[in-house]
């Protein structure tokens, strides 16, 4: 079911509204889709990213990074990312029932769909997720990946039935055990 919207009225500067009505005509969106998109985007990214320490970087410098390092390197920088990443997805998958490794995995969704680095597909039989990620950003950050979602699952206490890399791509199987089912259906 689609939420019927709600009309809100706002106040702006006359340069804001000029820079909104200006980027609006350049997307060839109107300044209400647009104003609803920014919004969108606060919610779902900038609002997380607030009540952290990461830092936004390009791709390209990225993948200039990922070709410095070895695969003893990018073990250690997936495994580090994924305890950091661990801590901050418990703070964000947090309801008042508890953690919930869904709204977790959710977060993940959208990070990744807002900076472009890939997409992720996840879906649930029984106790088990799978979780594919496709990354553009190539087969090193994807072995960074696996690492880095090694490190979430152990920390979260879940099961890593299956985890591999095949080229940019990452496949992880996991279970919900008894701790964490009532909380992630």
């Amino acid at each position: 079911m689609v939420a019927k919207p709600i009309v809100r009225t706002i106040r702006m500067t006359s340069e804001l509204d000029a820079l909104i009505r200006e980027e609006a005509k350049k997307r060839r969106v109107t300044v209400s889709a647009l104003v609803d998109s920014i919004l969108r985007d606060y919610v779902d990214w900038y609002r997380i990213l607030l009540k952290t320490d990461w830092v936004i970087i390009d791709q390209q410098t990225l993948r200039s990074l990922l070709d410095l390092g070895n695969e003893e390197d990018l073990m250690r920088i997936g495994k580090a990312a994924g305890l950091n990443a661990a801590g901050t997805l418990s703070l964000f998958g947090k309801h008042e029932d508890g953690f919930s490794i869904d709204s977790s995995l959710d977060i993940c969704e959208r990070y990744s769909a807002h900076n472009r680095t890939g997409r992720y597909e996840i879906t649930k039989s029984g106790d088990i997720r799978t979780l594919k990620y496709t990354t553009n950003l190539g087969e090193k950050w994807a072995n960074v990946m696996k690492y880095v979602w090694t490190e979430i699952l152990h920390a979260f206490g879940l099961t890593v039935e299956r985890i591999e890399t095949k080229g940019s791509t990452l496949i992880t199987e996991f279970s919900i055990d008894k701790t964490h089912k009532s909380k992630s259906t």
